[in-house]
């Protein structure tokens, strides 16, 4: 009996994806989409990374989990901004130098995946990159870049999840994509 696999994400295994995928030809989300299948699947591939990539707690992981269970736990309908604003709060006290570290921020840092980028790769900074967006007087471009780094930042953490080193938050990465996407859309 052949194994079904399950997405993470809404994006399909369609034929485009797949001649994408044989073309080298995916976009970097799609290609961290499937880094992240893999390290759920393939046992080998997920020690392979462990053994490069030190542990890497999120320091919010247990706010993330928090809010993961308002919303597991959420009646239909029912408005969790207002408790995600305050746990982010909580988040945004244990790292009140997260804003300027965005704004120092280097793709050096990711390639090295020292301390910044731990706290760079994290929910509470997908969250900020999302406030950032939704800021009045920013241009087109700016609030596609700070969107694009959401889900940059928000695929990071379900790789991270994926290959153990924090705590599996699947309700809260779908989340940040819900409203990436309607930023989007708007």
């Amino acid at each position: 009996m052949r194994e079904q696999i399950v997405a993470t994400d809404p994006q399909q295994a369609d034929a485009a994806y797949v001649a994408r995928l044989l073309l080298g030809a995916q976009t970097e989300h799609e290609q961290r989409l499937t880094a992240a299948r893999l390290l759920r699947r393939d046992e080998r591939f997920r020690a392979a990374v462990a053994a490069v990539l030190e542990p890497f707690e999120m320091f919010d992981a247990d706010l993330a989990a928090e809010y993961g269970k308002a919303l597991r736990q959420a009646r239909p309908g029912v408005e969790l901004t207002a408790r995600r604003l305050r746990i982010l709060e909580r988040a945004f006290a244990r790292a009140p130098d997260l804003e300027q570290m965005l704004r120092e921020f280097t793709y050096n840092d990711v390639l090295r995946l020292g301390q910044v980028t731990r706290r760079i790769f994290t929910w509470s900074m997908a969250e900020l990159l999302l406030q950032r967006a939704g800021r009045p007087g920013l241009s087109d471009y700016e609030v596609k870049v700070s969107l694009y780094l959401a889900q940059m930042v928000v695929d990071a953490v379900e790789i991270l999840c994926a290959a153990g080193h924090s705590p599996e938050v699947p309700e809260v990465v779908a989340d940040v994509r819900q409203r990436i996407a309607e930023m989007i859309a708007r």
